[in-house]
């Protein structure tokens, strides 16, 4: 399955998780993998993207076990491994994942995620990232599986994940009216 008008089958990355470890798509193959793209200053988007996604998984109950909740920086230059993690202590069950700026921009491309930099006077360092607010579903076989916009509420995101993990390949996934 291909994301609509994507062309999105099989990302790949290689980057650094908040421990500092190197990891690749590989490293979660066997598992649903949930991916979300942000940066540690985002002052509204990412925190209530992570709120909502975090809300999630808790109504998952166990089927949450199944899933590695990923949050891939666009803001390389400050989202280094440890601000990622100070960060992300609001939403324990998040890796985050950062690298170089040509790997941050290799993932992007990976999942056609829309990032850039513009100035801001009211951030500290002159500077945000308006990007795309998109959560995808990544299979245990690394392929693309389903993707929630950011407008989707958590029932409906909780429904579609459902269908998926514990539904087989989402075919009895329908958006609650």
């Amino acid at each position: 399955m291909t994301a609509p008008g994507t062309g999105l089958d099989r990302p790949s990355f290689s980057l650094v998780d908040h421990d500092g470890t190197p990891v690749t798509e590989q490293t979660y193959r066997g598992h649903w993998t949930l991916v979300f793209f942000g940066f540690t200053h985002c002052k509204v988007v990412c925190p209530r993207a992570l709120g909502k996604l975090s809300a999630v998984l808790d109504e998952l109950g166990e089927t949450a076990g199944e899933l590695r909740p990923l949050y891939i920086t666009v803001d390389p230059d400050r989202d280094t491994p440890q601000a990622l993690r100070d960060f992300l202590r609001a939403f324990p069950r998040f890796t985050g994942l950062t690298g170089s700026a040509d790997a941050v921009e290799r993932v992007k491309g990976e999942f056609r995620v829309f990032a850039r930099r513009r100035d801001d006077p009211d951030d500290p360092d002159g500077y945000s990232v308006p990007h795309t607010a998109i959560t995808y579903l990544i299979s245990p076989e690394g392929k693309y599986a389903h993707h929630f916009p950011d407008a989707l509420t958590a029932a409906e995101i909780t429904a579609g994940i459902r269908a998926f993990v514990v539904g087989g390949r989402g075919e009895s996934f329908r958006k609650p009216r």
